[in-house]
């Protein structure tokens, strides 16, 4: 079997979804996917029809993964981070994963990531989202497995407040996060303020990520009051998008939005906003993507 034909055997979408995840940007997953394949060829690992190729790039574009990270965290960011919107209508589950694959691209899981360490956090996408033995994922970090389960044990421990409140992005969720989103915005721009503070919860925030590129709040807003005002605010700056749609985004419904370029100035063309509900189905974070380098990946899917 020529190398070729080793690359062509890779399940490119399993180790690009383990990438996203340890990085929550598509971008970088995009690139160290690349990167990875690039090193092969360079390499040229030793492969065989017992020793495929795809856990070697696995191992390679991890690491990588893991290194984008540690350079996002160590520099500073303008404004509050939020991962990548992707599309997610297509991701396959491993069958006993902890994490099933959509889930494990929400906003509100790899937000919960965020608290981890770059190795733990590419422990628990490896274990409990690609559902890897503890042996695999000793290989894929160069650590012993009971270093794996010192690092598992940990993690998890992080996560058990997401756990506890964890709500999967199931038919039902997702047609009422719809449902939510479609009223809220319906209600703002008809101007029923008090309709949409009747949908926020008490606890409330925005958190809007532009990365320094267009104007937007570079702290999170709390509160319903303050909430609806920034957004009454906006309209009135910027009045309807030019065109609309509603899509599935990590796993719930989201709100992609365009602006002509030449109307608005400092303020973003191009976003993405969605809604996380409580338990009670009222909305607890309202999240804006709006910085390009976060929007790639969807532009490219149109």
């Amino acid at each position: 079997m020529t190398m070729r034909e080793h690359v062509e055997r890779v399940d490119r979408a399993k180790v690009w979804a383990a990438c996203y995840r340890v990085t929550g940007c598509a971008a970088d997953a995009d690139e160290v996917l690349q990167e990875a394949f690039a090193r092969a060829v360079e390499v040229k690992p030793a492969v065989s029809a017992e020793q495929p190729l795809e856990p070697w790039i696995l191992k390679v574009a991890v690491r990588l993964a893991i290194d984008r990270l540690r350079r996002r965290r160590d520099s500073p960011y303008d404004g509050p981070w939020l991962p990548s919107p992707i599309e997610t209508s297509d991701e396959i589950d491993a069958p006993s994963a902890r994490y099933e694959r959509v889930e494990s691209a929400t906003f509100a899981f790899l937000l919960a990531l965020e608290a981890l360490t770059p190795a733990q956090r590419a422990v628990v996408v490896l274990r409990d989202v690609l559902d890897l033995s503890a042996a695999e994922t000793a290989d894929v970090l160069e650590e012993t497995e009971d270093g794996v389960r010192a690092l598992h044990h940990r993690a998890r421990a992080k996560l058990a407040g997401y756990d506890r409140a964890r709500l999967r992005p199931d038919a039902a969720a997702r047609e009422r996060a719809r449902a939510v989103l479609e009223m809220l915005f319906g209600h703002l721009v008809a101007g029923d303020t008090k309709s949409a503070l009747a949908l926020l919860a008490d606890g409330a925030r925005l958190v809007n990520d532009a990365g320094g590129v267009y104007h937007a709040a570079r702290r999170v807003v709390r509160g319903p009051d303050r909430i609806v005002r920034f957004y009454v605010g906006l309209l009135k700056k910027l009045g309807m998008p030019e065109s609309f749609r509603v899509r599935e985004l990590n796993g719930l419904p989201a709100v992609e939005m365009f602006y002509p370029a030449s109307r608005v100035g400092r303020f973003a063309p191009h976003l993405v906003t969605g809604v996380l509900l409580d338990a009670s189905d009222r909305v607890e974070t309202i999240y804006g993507v709006l910085a390009p380098r976060k929007l790639v990946h969807l532009r490219r899917e149109q």
